[in-house]
């Protein structure tokens, strides 16, 4: 399937998916941490195999110690919500948005499939993506990112807005 929005090398997009038949994707913290080390270690060039890392009995957050290869994209901004995620990223690399959503993608969905026994896609396919071309859309997109936890909490604070509950 042709994708909508084509990548450009220096540019920056909104990219974002979520859970096949609006799936939880993250059950659990240990979930949001393996997705959170991946957005770290696949954004590289070079190939890596967690496996590797996890067999030498590794704490997770030691992940971010690991070398890295050449990044292809840098990460602005992210957004992990239960059935869904947000990025803002800025391709560094030609084909850079592309082959780290492949990785990124690919990796979570094998170590979800693993734990909780289960088979098949996890994420819908293709991945969204919109371009960010200009300041306006800028500062809404990364507001939007950054706003949308709040809709677990208060499904309706886009109508009365944030109060202070403990006020």
């Amino acid at each position: 399937m042709e994708r909508k929005t084509s990548f450009a090398e220096n540019e920056s997009y909104h990219v974002y998916s979520r859970g096949v038949e609006k799936r939880k994707i993250f059950t659990n913290i240990k979930d949001y941490d393996r997705f959170i080390a991946l957005l770290y270690i696949m954004n590289q060039d070079s190939s890596y195999r967690m496996s590797n890392f996890l067999q030498n009995k590794k704490n997770l957050k030691n992940i971010f110690n690991e070398k890295r290869s050449t990044p292809l994209v840098s990460i602005l901004s992210y957004c992990l919500m239960p059935n869904h995620f947000h990025l803002i990223l800025y391709e560094k690399k030609e084909g850079g948005i592309s082959k780290f959503m492949s990785k990124l993608l690919t990796a979570y969905s094998m170590y979800f499939n693993t734990k909780y026994e289960r088979s098949g896609p996890l994420f819908l396919r293709p991945f969204r993506s919109k371009h960010i071309g200009n300041d306006p859309q800028y500062l809404y997109i990364f507001s939007y990112v950054h706003l949308n936890p709040l809709s677990i909490i208060n499904d309706d604070w886009k109508n009365n807005g944030i109060k202070n509950k403990q006020s």
